[in-house]
């Protein structure tokens, strides 16, 4: 391990040089410098963002989702960085499980839903709500949901 200098390597990646390019220079591949880094106990940004969202479930399901979605990776980390996930739903107050097993899907369940359909995924366009709640407005519009409310209101207060 003497083959690598710990304080050129600081000074390499400060000075923004990526692991392809350290690793050129020392003949070894990429991998090899996240090996090296590693052992070092130097932090790459890259392995500091996967422990980010791997140690946490809720960082886990968002950036999944994010990628089933196609959200281009440099915004999903954006995504990672600025979304507060609620613990639970806010439009039925229910508590919502981040630790589903991958590929089903109960009502608690958390779904990104787009506030303006349509309108792509930005953190201004999204929220996080209950599968339940977002199969409920799944095709509704305001209008057609408020009659429901409305008729099942009247319905219930006249029996």
């Amino acid at each position: 391990m003497t083959k690598y200098d710990k304080q050129e390597l600081l000074t390499l990646l400060a000075e923004g040089a990526s692991l392809h390019i350290i690793g050129m220079k020392y003949g070894v591949s990429r991998q090899r410098m996240y090996q090296v880094l590693s052992s070092l106990d130097i932090p790459t940004s890259s392995r500091t963002r996967k422990r980010m969202y791997f140690n946490d479930p809720k960082m886990q399901w968002l950036n999944r989702m994010l990628s089933y979605k196609k959200v281009p990776r440099q915004l999903r980390q954006e995504f990672l960085e600025e979304i507060d996930l609620p613990d639970t739903c806010p439009v039925l107050g229910s508590p919502l499980d981040y630790t589903a097993n991958k590929g089903t899907r109960s009502d608690n369940s958390p779904s990104i839903d787009q506030v303006i359909a349509g309108g792509g995924y930005s953190l201004d366009n999204i929220l996080v709500i209950s599968w339940r709640a977002n199969r409920i407005k799944n095709d509704s519009t305001v209008a057609e949901l408020k009659k429901i409310t409305d008729f099942y209101s009247n319905l219930l207060n006249n029996a």
